[in-house]
């Protein structure tokens, strides 16, 4: 048979075939609308998805599989989510009410994490590639920039607005950028791969955690003055915590190393219990009235009652639960 007339024959079946292609490719930015509120999410890193929850009934409500190298996500208010990427040059912001996809942004490989402004003004973005803090208008547009350590990592913002603490993973400083002037102001002598960290304004303290380096791995947690950046005390938390959150009964932090969440007195800082959770949690979040943690290895988000310090709820998500957000404060 010629070659035309096979395809001549073949015709009828491959244009629905790739007819559905196309239409495949294009439901990538379109998914299942998430209309309850308040939303909380799981950002899946292994599976590169997101699994949204309904706090209600404690039940998964939708999920997307996205086409994307995820990272992490933001809600930058109650409707809209923008989804980032290290190795992605765009990053996406979907509209979760039609689960459509509404813009993208400009950002550049590298972008490792992203935390939104007290104001909401803007969008504070950590970039591993160029080793910089990078702040984006809403509209995605560049507002500055302004370079930090090796392997910038988490960042956390004062109440008033003023000043942004970076923790740099491959580096012993944090870097302490003011936000009216855009630039660097102070930087603070920490271990090398610290990671994770909590702002005590009123008390004018930062908590630092972290992994440890070679075969020394973390075993405290650093208290520093959030203003000289000398170290008030060392609180044991064995091993690696990384991942910390405060509630009106407490604060406490997430030791991904032993599994272990601890509950610390909000005025002495001492410890007032301990609960063995998950495999390999990462990520700790205060939502409303409960705690919720990410079981990196056992694809699971725990609930926790943080009174009693006791399992209310264990909800299955997709794989590698890494982040945990939330737009109940957006």
């Amino acid at each position: 048979m010629r070659p035309a007339s096979l395809i001549l024959k073949l015709l009828p079946m491959l244009v629905p075939l790739a007819l559905a292609f196309v239409l495949a490719g294009c439901g990538k930015d379109h998914f299942q609308p998430v209309e309850q509120q308040p939303i909380i999410a799981s950002a899946n890193v292994k599976d590169h998805s997101l699994t949204f929850l309904d706090p209600s009934r404690n039940k998964v409500s939708a999920t997307w599989q996205l086409d994307f190298p995820l990272s992490g996500a933001l809600f930058l208010g109650q409707d809209q989510l923008l989804v980032y990427g290290k190795q992605a040059d765009k990053a996406l912001i979907y509209q979760l009410s039609t689960g459509k996809q509404i813009k993208t942004w400009n950002v550049g490989k590298g972008v490792a994490n992203a935390l939104l402004s007290h104001s909401k003004q803007l969008v504070y973005v950590v970039d591993q590639h160029h080793k910089s803090i990078r702040a984006f208008r809403l509209d995605g547009t560049l507002e500055y920039e302004v370079p930090v350590g090796k392997q910038p990592l988490h960042m956390y913002e004062a109440k008033d607005g003023s000043r942004l603490y970076v923790i740099n993973f491959d580096d012993t400083t944090m870097s302490i950028i003011d936000t009216k002037s855009h630039k660097v102001v102070q930087t603070f002598g920490i271990n090398e791969s610290s990671a994770g960290g909590l702002l005590l304004d009123d008390r004018r303290e930062l908590w630092v955690g972290g992994h440890g380096t070679g075969a020394e791995v973390e075993s405290d947690i650093h208290v520093y003055n959030m203003d000289t950046g000398s170290l008030i005390r060392r609180i044991p938390a064995p091993y690696m915590p990384v991942s910390f959150a405060q509630t009106n009964t407490g604060i406490f932090a997430l030791s991904h190393g032993s599994n272990t969440l601890r509950k610390f007195d909000r005025s002495a800082g001492a410890e007032l219990g301990t609960l063995k959770i998950g495999a390999n949690p990462f990520e700790m979040k205060a939502i409303g009235s409960y705690l919720y943690v990410a079981s990196y290895d056992s694809n699971e988000i725990y609930i926790i009652d943080p009174e009693s310090l006791t399992v209310s709820s264990i909800i299955p998500v997709g794989q590698g639960p890494f982040q945990i957000l939330s737009n109940s404060n957006s």
